[in-house]
C-alpha cells in the first residue's frame, strides 16, 4: 500500500497521454473529457502517474499500455475487459468505493501492467503479533456513539472468527496497534477525502512504510453513514473491508467478497465470502477451515467451472506399482491448478495441496479418471488468472479446459495463439502480476500478453537474459504460491525470485522437498550426486524436508513483504 499512495501522490512527473488526431486516446475513449475522466480516475485508484499541469497532462505509456492498465480498471469493476472508456465502465467510475487503489503493477521503466492473479490479494505486510489493540477516536455525528462503535467492534470479529488474531479494545491514552477516526476533507494524512459518494474511506497496511500510521483505518465523515438500513452507507460493511486492508490484504477482483473494491449496498445476513478467508489465512493462519458456501456464488466473467476434487468413488489405479516411483521419475509437466500442484507424467499425475502433502496416491491417478478427453504425455501446461481456464500442451496444439470439461472446438493449433509461438514446447509458465506468460523452448523464451492475445515485440529473446541463473533446456516450470518461479532440470529444480531476478541458491530434488522422497532412497536407486545435472554435492539431497518446508513458509512470508505493493 505505501507504493500505492505514494504513485498516486507522490509519483509527480511530466507525462503524456497518447491520444489520435481527433484528440481521443488512441481510439480508447470516445472523447477527450472521457478521456480526462478515466486518467484521473486511473491516477487515483490505478497508481498511473499523472501531472497536474493540464498543459503537459500526457503519460508514460504507450496506447497498448493504456489499454492494458484500463483492462486491468475493468477488472475489479466486474465489467467486460474492453480496454476502452465504454458506457459500463463509466457508469462504475461514479459508483462508492473503498479509496484504496486497486493491484497493480509496472515494470522496470514505471510502464503500467496488469493485475495479480488471484483474485484476493496481500499488501505485502503483516502483523507479527496476533494480539492487536484497537482505539476508536471518533464516530459519525448521524450515529449513536453507542451503535457506531458496536458496528466497528462487529467487524473485527469478522477477521477474529476465521483467523488465531485477537483484537482488544482501548480507551483513553492507552496506545493502540489501529485507530479508526471520521474525517473530511484534509485529516490528517496526505490523501484528503473527496466529499460525498466515491471514495468512502481508506486504510493502511502493516509495515507500509507510514510509520504511525501503519494499520489506521478513515472514515469519510461527508458519507452518511448507517446501521442495518439500506439507506446509507453500512458502517459495519466498510468498516470490515477497511480492516482487511489493516490486516495486510488488497482488492479482490471478485465482485463478491468483501474486499471487492466497490461498496455494494446493505448485506443484511453478511458472512465473510470464502475468497476473503482463503486470503486472509494465507497471511495468519486458520482458526478453522474456510467454509465454503452452500449455494456457488456468481462469479465475474466466464464460469470457471467445477474446481477438481477428490475422485468421487474408487477406481483403478495405475499401471505402475513401484512404491518409489513417483521419486524416481522426471515429469513431462508440473503446474499450479486451484492452488494445488499437479505433476504430470505420461498418463499418470501427481496431486499436492502443499509440499510433501499428497493428495493422490503414491503412484499416482490416472489423467483419464480426471479430465475429459486427456492427451497423454503432454509439454506443458498452465491456469489462466482471469478465467482460470486450464491450458495443456501437446506437440503443435493445446487444449483449453473449463475445470474438468474439454472446451468445445479444441485443440486448437498453438499458431492460433500467435504465429510466432513453437510447438513442440518444453514449458509454459504464466506471471500474472504482469498478465504475461512465458512459453519455453530450448533456449529461447516467447512473452505472451494475456490481455492483447499476442507475443510482446522483440520476443523470443535467450533464456539467460529474461530469467537469470535458469539452465537450458528446461523440462518444466510453475509458479507457486510462495510468488516464486520454480524450474525443473531433469530430477532437480531451480527456485526464482522475480523480485531479485535471481535463482535462490543451488538446485534442489523435486522428489524430495515436494513429494516427500526419502534422499537415502535416491542413491539406491541411482539417482546420487553422480548423476545429478546441478553437481552440487549430496548435501543438496540430504537436507530434512522438514527444513525446506520451513524455508518455503519463510520465503513466502519474506515474498509478500518483498514484492513489488500493489
Amino acid at each position: 500500500m505505501m507504493m500505492e499512495f505514494v504513485g498516486i501522490s507522490l509519483l509527480i512527473v511530466c507525462s503524456c497521454v497518447v491520444v489520435d488526431g481527433q484528440g481521443h486516446g488512441g481510439g480508447v475513449a470516445d472523447s477527450q473529457e472521457d478521456l480526462e475522466a478515466a486518467l484521473n480516475y486511473l491516477s487515483k485508484y490505478q497508481g498511473l502517474p499523472m501531472s497536474n499541469d493540464p498543459n503537459t497532462r500526457m503519460s508514460l505509456i504507450s496506447h497498448t499500455d493504456l489499454a492494458s492498465t484500463i483492462r486491468n480498471m475493468q477488472l475489479y469493476m466486474n465489467v467486460p475487459l474492453t480496454g476502452r472508456v465504454d458506457a459500463a465502465t463509466k457508469a462504475k467510475m461514479t459508483q462508492p468505493r473503498c479509496g484504496v487503489p486497486d493491484p497493480t503493477g509496472q515494470d522496470a521503466a514505471g510502464h503500467a501492467l496488469g493485475g495479480r492473479m488471484r483474485r484476493y490479494t496481500h499488501t505485502g505486510g503483516k502483523w507479527e503479533n496476533p494480539n492487536l489493540t484497537f482505539r476508536i477516536l471518533n464516530t459519525p455525528p448521524e450515529l449513536r456513539r453507542r451503535e457506531a462503535e458496536d458496528a466497528i467492534r462487529k467487524a473485527f470479529k469478522v477477521w477474529e472468527d476465521v483467523t488465531p488474531l485477537k483484537f482488544t479494545e482501548v480507551r483513553g491514552v492507552e496506545r493502540a496497534d489501529i485507530y479508526l477516526k471520521f474525517g473530511a476533507g484534509a485529516h490528517g494524512d496526505l490523501f484528503p477525502f473527496d466529499g460525498p459518494g466515491l471514495t468512502l474511506a481508506h486504510a493502511f497496511p502493516p509495515q507500509s512504510g507510514w510509520d504511525d500510521l501503519d494499520g489506521d483505518v478513515h472514515f469519510d465523515d461527508d458519507e452518511t453513514f448507517t446501521v442495518a438500513t439500506y439507506d446509507g452507507t453500512n458502517l459495519f460493511q466498510v468498516a470490515a473491508h477497511e480492516i482487511g486492508h489493516s490486516l495486510g490484504l488488497g482488492h479482490s477482483s471478485d465482485s463478491q467478497a468483501l474486499m471487492a473494491p466497490f461498496y455494494p449496498g446493505y448485506i443484511p445476513d453478511f458472512q465473510l465470502p470464502y475468497d476473503d478467508q482463503l486470503g486472509i489465512q494465507r497471511i495468519y493462519g486458520s482458526k478453522r477451515p474456510p467454509v465454503e458456501p452452500p449455494t456457488k456464488r456468481p462469479q465475474p466473467g466466464p464460469d470457471p467451472g467445477p474446481s477438481p476434487g477428490p475422485d468421487p468413488g474408487p477406481k483403478p489405479g495405475p499401471t505402475t506399482k513401484a512404491p518409489d516411483g513417483r521419486c524416481k521419475k522426471t515429469y513431462d509437466a508440473i503446474t499450479l491448478i486451484r492452488g494445488e500442484l499437479f505433476a504430470f507424467q505420461n498418463d499418470i499425475y501427481w496431486r499436492l495441496r502443499f509440499p510433501q502433502e499428497l493428495i493422490s496416491r503414491d503412484t499416482g491417478e490416472l489423467t483419464s479418471h480426471f479430465w475429459q478427453a486427456f492427451p497423454n504425455k503432454i509439454d506443458a501446461a498452465y491456469e489462466r488468472y482471469f478465467d482460470h481456464m486450464i491450458f495443456f500442451f501437446k506437440g503443435t496444439e493445446y487444449y483449453k479446459y473449463n475445470g474438468l470439461t474439454l472446451v468445445s472446438g479444441y485443440p486448437k493449433p498453438i499458431k492460433s495463439l500467435d504465429p510466432k509461438l513453437p510447438g513442440n514446447l518444453d514449458a509454459v509458465i504464466g506471471f500474472p502480476e504482469y498478465s504475461k506468460t512465458y512459453f519455453i523452448k530450448g533456449r529461447k523464451v516467447w512473452r505472451f500478453d494475456e490481455l492483447e492475445q499476442r507475443v510482446d515485440d522483440q520476443y523470443p529473446i535467450n533464456i539467460k537474459h529474461v530469467f537469470p541463473g535458469v539452465p537450458s533446456p528446461v523440462s518444466s516450470a510453475f509458479m507457486h504460491k510462495d510468488g516464486a518461479a520454480y524450474f525443473l532440470k531433469g530430477y532437480e529444480y531451480y527456485r526464482y525470485n522475480d523480485t531479485l531476478r535471481s535463482v535462490d541458491g543451488p538446485p534442489r530434488r523435486f522428489g524430495v522437498d515436494f513429494l516427500g522422497c526419502d534422499p537415502a532412497k535416491l542413491v539406491q536407486l541411482g539417482l546420487d550426486s553422480g548423476n545429478r545435472t546441478g553437481g552440487h554435492g549430496d548435501s543438496n539431497i540430504t537436507r530434512p524436508s522438514k527444513t525446506f518446508t520451513l524455508l518455503l513458509t519463510v520465503a513466502a512470508i519474506l515474498h509478500l513483504f518483498h514484492t513489488r505493493f500493489y
